[in-house]
């Protein structure tokens, strides 16, 4: 997991998130609204299990 201003990034070989199946591998919790959500931009067939995460100085993922 990486935290990146309002959101923290989870990665790793899952299939869902808290019963959404949009969050399969890839997902990030917004910590203002405290609900899961689809990283923008990636595919939610994305099928490949991550397994690292990093961020740089400025907030990117």
């Amino acid at each position: 997991m990486v935290q990146s201003e309002n959101h923290l990034y989870m990665a790793g070989g899952f299939f869902s998130v808290n019963g959404s199946g949009a969050l399969k591998n890839l997902g990030r919790f917004n910590l203002a609204t405290e609900t899961w959500e689809q990283v923008p931009g990636i595919n939610r067939n994305h099928a490949n299990f991550i397994r690292a995460l990093s961020a740089d100085d400025e907030g990117n993922v």
